[in-house]
């Protein structure tokens, strides 16, 4: 996550750099909490279908049909996909 917020480019990140990194996780934080409906600390199947579906703009990717392409290019039979 640091290169993401690394404008400088030197490894390292800023006092301002932190605070931008900072703000990104706990805006994902609360996007997280805001799908948790019911406040289990986890995301069920109907909680990510209500994010997924909320996710979509027009002229943007399917966020559920990627998930689904991801599923049937590495799901086996051996092993259930997971989004963790």
């Amino acid at each position: 996550m640091i290169v993401m917020f690394d404008r400088s480019q030197t490894g390292t990140i800023n006092f301002q750099e932190f605070g931008s990194l900072w703000k990104y996780i706990t805006d994902w934080q609360g996007t997280f909490r805001s799908y948790d409906r019911d406040n289990s600390g986890s995301i069920d199947k109907n909680e990510l279908k209500t994010a997924l579906t909320s996710f979509e703009h027009p002229g943007w990717l399917n966020p559920k049909q990627e998930v689904v392409k991801y599923q049937e290019m590495f799901a086996t039979t051996d092993h259930q996909f997971y989004i963790v």
